[in-house]
């Protein structure tokens, strides 16, 4: 009779060649093929419990095979939020149970849902919306600050016409379209050449802008003068800035108070100041006043007597709580100026009660945003309500009666895309585009604005709502997360927990906004954290290989990523959603993913070679069983979570059988004091363990002439089902 280490070795020296073996046994290659090719057909856990032979099969793979009658312990197995620690599976003592539900995704199979934006895309669009008056305000303040210096410059009319900045902000400033406007037309207006007599009503705003600009017949500009005087570019500005309601911008915010310094400088009345809509508007702004507020009410407010009962800051009633503080306001208005109650300013004074106009731009800088504040909540409420009945790019981009396309302007000033001007036909292929696709219309645009656009909500090419494209999973995230803080040991400092923390900030913001294989590839973040969460930092892997890793079909044995036979690969891999073409895949179809289908193939390849060793020799089972588990044996509760396993360990630590009857604490000690658990990962050491439980073996079961006992460590439900 062969000893068990030799028993062993003819295996275990080219396990290869062991399972080429094994694989060639016409039932195990039947039960193979049947396996492979009916996973992917299963939908739900009772069509999986309901195929007996694709049930077993699985359970076989993970050592469960005793269990094939328990079918409701089963279900709830695969059922359970592995992301709950307290959930079925995870509650197991033994591990096997956990490694089960892991290699399907019935859990998550019946619970993701298509839906044209998940919380994550609403929110970033939503905090992309409440930012552009920021984007925006730097974006037209470096084309207002460029057309107000050229217009100074410039010396003829070609020259502006050239300019498509001077040209745009001109154009935009009295509501046309700078795209569709004739430069000709505008030439001729410009210098004279067209009639203002002859021109349509609709053409007035032309003649209007003519008349601000300085342009001889022959398109050139006066010598000694410029196209236009800084009062009419900077009036001109403003209306650009009305048109893109960019008022609420910082610069505008700086502009609008020189405005009113200088107009408030040279004030002798009451009607210079309310008489300009302008600086009505800024005091109202400033002083909080209701945006409904006119002109005369505000003069007369300025010119009021605040001893006169009489006067309409008398007359302002404080009969409640909102109008007494309403009335404050008015008074503050009323104090910041030194309007006699004729509305003229007393000699030796001036308008503003401080000169400098302190209380009244500081007052402004204080509210000019809240106004555009209230507007954007408005907007995104509204946004909120018609999300939630969006089924298709139709249903976004519809005109209702009500809301107009409220939800679509909505979206595209999220993402800095001019509602006014945008082509729906070009928003559409843009909404049904795939990101992730080199060759898709969106990415063949080259603007990054509809790239966002588009990966802002989850739309087919059919234009209905998808389950999400992301290039990592949230689990998958959160399990990357565990094996990069991981990576780092148990034994850590305050100082290297806030790296770790700070790292995975940065990573899970990298790859929630990766949108295909090549953001990733090019992002150091996501790779080098990856890459040290699967133990891969120091392979010097290039970009050329974790593309080719990453687009691996992991179902097939011969794929770059397994052609490694390191199950880091894999996983790095696995951990990351990319099809072999390179794109994005969806939630799978099925239940069980390429690679944990070929894993769980080859479990089944390695739990038949172990059962055939164990005919000869129970040792050689368990002595192939602990290797194959060997790389999942990383803490001394590993050991004690599985009897086949556990029983290896006190075999050759020579630990009593009577071990697991003490508390769970004190086991973990007596196995730390004689093994140090990381040498399983040692292959020479590993192999010198495994030797020694061989021999020691031999020597317990010398004189054993029947049937093992140690088969009920691989069959035996008692005990295996404790709860930790």
């Amino acid at each position: 009779m062969l000893s068990t280490l030799l028993n062993y070795r003819l295996y275990a020296s080219d396990l290869t060649a062991s399972l080429q073996r094994i694989q060639s046994d016409a039932r195990v290659a039947s039960d193979t093929q049947y396996y492979d090719e009916h996973i992917g057909k299963i939908k739900t856990v009772d069509e999986f419990l309901s195929d007996t032979r694709l049930y077993t099969y699985a359970l076989k793979a993970y050592g469960l095979e005793d269990q094939a009658g328990s079918k409701a312990f089963v279900r709830k197995v695969i059922e359970s939020d592995l992301s709950d620690s307290a959930s079925f599976a995870n509650a197991l003592s033994d591990s096997r149970y956990r490694s089960f539900a892991e290699a399907f995704s019935f859990n998550n199979a019946t619970t993701v849902a298509a839906t044209a934006q998940s919380t994550g895309q609403k929110e970033a669009m939503v905090e992309a919306y409440s930012e552009h008056r920021v984007r925006q305000g730097t974006a037209l303040s470096a084309k207002t600050s460029l057309f107000q210096q050229k217009m100074a410059t410039i010396t003829s009319v070609d020259e502006f016409l050239a300019n498509a900045t001077l040209f745009e902000v001109a154009m935009q400033s009295i509501g046309a379209d700078p795209a569709l406007i004739s430069k000709s037309y505008v030439r001729s207006v410009l210098t004279g050449e067209a009639s203002d007599d002859a021109a349509s009503t609709s053409d007035d705003k032309f003649f209007v802008l003519a008349d601000k600009m300085n342009f001889a017949s022959d398109g050139s500009v006066p010598a000694g003068s410029a196209a236009m005087s800084a009062e009419k570019a900077e009036r001109l500005v403003y209306d650009f800035n009305v048109a893109h309601d960019n008022l609420a911008s910082s610069q505008s915010a700086a502009q609008e108070t020189a405005y009113f310094l200088a107009k408030a400088a040279t004030a002798r009345s009451v009607s210079d100041l309310t008489g300009d809509a302008r600086v009505a508007s800024y005091l109202v702004t400033a002083f909080q006043l209701d945006s409904t507020t006119s002109a005369a009410y505000v003069a007369s407010i300025l010119s009021s007597d605040p001893s006169d009962p009489s006067s309409a800051l008398g007359q302002a009633s404080t009969a409640t709580a909102a109008q007494a503080a309403y009335k404050q306001k008015l008074v503050a208005l009323n104090a910041a100026f030194t309007f006699t109650p004729q509305g003229t300013v007393p000699d030796g004074k001036s308008a503003l009660a401080q000169p400098s106009g302190d209380t009244v731009s500081v007052a402004y800088h204080d509210n000019y945003q809240t106004a555009a504040f209230a507007k954007d909540a408005s907007k995104t409420e509204t946004f909120e309500f018609l999300a939630a009945n969006i089924m298709s790019v139709g249903d976004l981009m519809a005109k209702s009666a009500v809301f107009g396309r409220d939800a679509l302007d909505y979206v595209l000033t999220a993402f800095d895309i001019d509602p006014d001007t945008a082509s729906l036909t070009k928003i559409r292929r843009v909404l049904q585009s795939d990101t992730s696709d080199p060759e898709s219309y969106v990415n063949k645009l080259g603007d990054a604005r509809y790239e966002k656009l588009a990966a802002a909500f989850n739309f087919g090419a059919d234009g209905k709502i998808a389950a999400q494209r992301q290039v990592q999973s949230n689990a998958s995230i959160t399990k990357t997360g565990s094996a990069y803080l991981a990576s780092f040991g148990s034994d850590l400092t305050d100082a290297k927990k806030s790296l770790i923390t700070a790292d995975t900030k940065k990573y899970i913001e990298a790859v929630s906004e990766a949108r295909k294989l090549d953001d990733v590839v090019a992002n150091k973040t996501i790779t080098d954290y990856a890459l040290t969460a699967f133990g891969l930092d120091e392979e010097g892997l290039t970009a050329d290989q974790l593309r080719k890793i990453l687009t691996s079909d992991l179902g097939d044995p011969k794929s770059y990523a397994n052609s490694f036979q390191d199950s880091r690969y894999v996983d790095f891999a696995e951990a990351f959603n990319f099809s072999p073409s390179g794109v994005v895949t969806t939630a799978a179809d099925s239940v069980q993913r390429p690679a944990l289908r070929l894993s769980t193939e080859n479990k089944y390849l390695l739990s038949v070679m172990e059962e055939k060793a164990g005919e000869t020799s129970e040792g050689a089972r368990l002595a192939l069983y602990f290797l194959r588990q060997a790389p999942t044996l990383t803490t001394p509760l590993r050991l004690l979570a599985d009897k086949a396993i556990l029983e290896v360990v006190k075999t050759t630590l020579g630990l009593p059988s009577e071990l697991s009857s003490l508390d769970v604490d004190k086991q973990v000690s007596i196995i730390e004091k004689k093994l140090d658990v990381k040498d399983l990962q040692d292959p020479a050491k590993l192999d010198k363990f495994i030797a020694r439980f061989a021999a020691l073996y031999d020597m317990n079961n010398a004189d054993l002439t029947v049937s093992s006992p140690y088969l009920g460590l691989f069959g035996e439900a008692s005990g295996l089902l404790a709860i930790l």
